[in-house]
Formats: structure tokens, C-alpha cells, sequence
């Protein structure tokens, strides 16, 4: 027990009975016992925290002349030998017994309580006395044992207020560091909420920005096709200026050739006015 404490392996060798209990523990208890339950993990988990035992042993006066009383675990461990017809006979006889030895023990731990209890009351009973006469007896050069027992209870007294102080002062501490962690753990749980949102938000901007260059390519293709239209349209309306300076030179040949007919239509005729005059004239 001792060296699991030390090393701190008590629950874990607590832990290793309950996963073997079908093993190890089942010769020792009973199956509705707490050790053959589920709810034996609670008792792992407590000895978890547990650092140090506490043994109080009473050895004053004459507790130490009497024996060490048995405790018989026999109820509360199982019997593997099987049963005979005389058992329970057999079994009530022993615990008839062991109830006689129990009572007699606590009867025994009944009185030797009240003698201490009589012993004790006696040596208050001298304290008091020893308190009160105090003023008195203190001009006795005997007592000067008793006034040097006093000034080291009173240093004992300081020295037990200063570790108190101490105490005090250390639970403070712990305290403000306790309140620190908490402070930065929650501070850290903002942290890490901002980070999340910030990522978030980085990845809507990112589907935005993907978006915006989807949207600028469709944008380009756009563009591409109309500056193509544009060219297309800009060479078919240089093709017709072209065309209506052609026609428009062709129609100018053609009105010259018109009034270069009609000058030669307009001679044509006053030639035949002539020739008509002349025939007349001839007749």
C-alpha cells in the first residue's frame, strides 16, 4: 500500500481487481457486493485523490498491556467449501460466537474508554489547578521548567500562527492562480471562438472572391465577344462605304453620260430643226 501510494498506482491496481474481478475477486465475495458491481468504479475514482493514509493508533497506558482485538472478516468473505446439512447450525453457532467476542471486545474498549475518559478528566481537573495557583507557585524556583514549557507553548503558539498566516497566505495565492487559470482559460475559449469566427469569415470571402473571379472571366468572355462583334460590324460598314463610293462614283459617270446624251440629243434636234428649215426653204 505504501509504495503504490508513493508511486501513485493505487487506482491503478484498483482498476486491474475490478477488470479481474471474474478471476480473483470471485472467491472472496459475494456477487451482490459492492466489489462485484458496477459500482466499484466509484471507488477507483475516489482513491484517484487519495495521497496519504491517516492511521490513528491509541497506544496510551494500559492499552498497551492488552491484546489486539481479532476482527473476524468472515461475513463478508464467501466460503467455497460446499454445504452440508449442518451447516447453517454450524454457521449460526460461529456467529453466536463472534458476536460474543465482539461484545465483549466493545465492552472491553467501553471501559477502558471511561478509565481514560476518568484519567483525563483528572488531569484537567490538575491543569486547572495548575492555571489558577499559577501567580502563586510561579515565585518557586522549581517552577521555572513550568515557565520555560510555557514560553515554548507561546513559541510553539507564534510559530503555529505564523504557519497559519503562511497557510493563509498560500491559499490566497492558490486562490489568485486559480483565478488567473480561470481567467485565461476563458480568455483562451474567446481566442479560439474569434479564430473560428475569423475562419469563417476567411472562407466566405473566399467563396466571394471565387465568385467575383467567375464572375469577371464570364465578364471577359463577354467583352471578347463583342469587341469580335464590333470588329465584325466596323469591317462589314467599311465594306459598305466602300460599296456606296463605288455606286456613288458609278452613279456620278452615269449623270455625266445623261447630260453628255442630253447635249447630244439637244444638238440632234436642232440639227433636224435645221434640216427641216432647210427642206422648206428648198420646197
Amino acid at each position: 500500500m505504501r509504495l503504490a501510494l508513493m508511486n501513485k498506482r493505487l487506482s491503478d491496481y484498483f482498476r486491474l481487481l475490478l477488470e479481474n474481478r471474474e478471476i480473483i475477486l470471485k472467491d472472496y465475495y459475494e456477487e451482490m457486493s459492492i466489489m462485484m458491481s458496477d459500482e466499484a468504479v466509484i471507488i477507483g475514482g475516489l482513491l484517484v485523490g487519495l495521497n496519504i493514509l491517516d492511521c490513528n493508533l491509541f497506544v496510551k497506558e494500559e492499552n498497551l498491556d492488552s491484546d489486539d482485538t481479532v476482527i473476524d472478516l468472515s461475513f463478508y468473505l464467501r466460503d467455497n467449501i460446499q454445504t452440508d446439512p449442518f451447516e447453517p447450525e454450524w454457521r449460526n453457532h460461529n456467529e453466536t460466537n463472534n458476536e460474543c467476542s465482539t461484545i465483549s471486545n466493545l465492552e472491553h474498549k467501553i471501559e477502558t474508554l471511561q478509565t481514560d475518559n476518568t484519567l483525563m478528566s483528572e488531569e484537567l481537573e490538575v491543569y486547572r489547578n495548575v492555571d489558577k495557583n499559577f501567580e502563586i507557585i510561579k515565585t518557586i524556583p522549581e517552577m521555572d521548567s513550568i515557565k520555560q514549557s510555557k514560553e515554548e507553548f507561546s513559541q510553539l503558539e507564534e510559530q503555529l500562527k505564523q504557519e497559519v498566516k503562511r497557510r493563509e497566505l498560500a491559499e490566497k495565492e492558490l486562490e489568485s492562480q486559480l483565478f488567473l487559470k480561470g481567467e485565461c482559460e476563458t480568455a483562451m475559449h474567446l481566442l479560439e471562438r474569434d479564430v473560428l469566427e475569423k475562419q469563417d469569415s476567411v472562407i466566405t470571402l473566399r467563396r466571394q472572391l471565387e465568385d467575383i473571379k467567375t464572375i469577371n472571366l464570364q465578364m471577359y468572355s463577354k467583352l471578347q465577344e463583342c469587341e469580335t462583334s464590333i470588329k465584325n460590324k466596323v469591317n462589314h460598314i467599311s465594306h459598305l462605304e466602300q460599296n456606296i463610293s463605288t455606286m456613288a462614283n458609278t452613279i456620278s459617270q452615269l449623270e455625266s453620260k445623261v447630260t453628255n446624251y442630253e447635249k447630244l440629243r439637244a444638238n440632234d434636234e436642232q440639227n433636224q430643226m435645221k434640216l427641216s428649215e432647210q427642206l422648206t426653204d428648198v420646197e
